[in-house]
C-alpha cells in the first residue's frame, strides 16, 4: 500500500504502543470460500535482536477461520489481515506458523 512520507511512522516503538493501545481489531481471511472477517484479541510479541516481532491471537477451537489460516499460510504462503480498530491501516501478521499460533 502506498503511504505518502508524510503519514509515514517509521519509528517502531511509536508504532509498538499503538498497536498494545489498539488490540482487538477484524482478522480478514480471503479465500475459495469467501471473504471473512473476526474479531479477535490479539498480543504483540515482540522481536528479538531488531526484529520487527508478530501478531499473536486467539481463536476459538470451535471457529473454523483457524483451519483457513492454516492452509492459507502453511500451504499458500498467503496470509491473512489484520485491521486494527478505529484505523484505515491494515497489517499482514507473519510468522504464523513458526510459532505455533494457528
Amino acid at each position: 500500500m502506498y503511504v505518502p512520507n508524510h503519514f509515514k511512522e517509521d519509528d517502531q516503538e511509536k508504532l509498538h504502543q499503538f498497536i498494545r493501545a489498539n488490540s482487538f481489531g477484524m482478522l480478514v481471511i480471503a479465500d475459495d470460500e469467501g471473504i471473512e472477517a473476526n474479531h479477535v484479541p490479539f498480543h504483540l510479541c515482540i522481536g528479538e535482536n531488531g526484529a520487527p516481532g508478530y501478531l499473536h491471537c486467539h481463536l476459538a477451537r470451535n471457529n473454523p477461520v483457524w483451519q483457513r489460516m492454516q492452509y492459507l499460510w502453511c500451504s499458500k504462503g498467503q496470509t491473512p489481515t489484520f485491521l486494527p480498530p478505529g484505523t484505515r491501516a491494515s497489517w499482514k501478521p507473519v510468522e504464523l506458523c513458526q510459532h505455533g499460533i494457528i
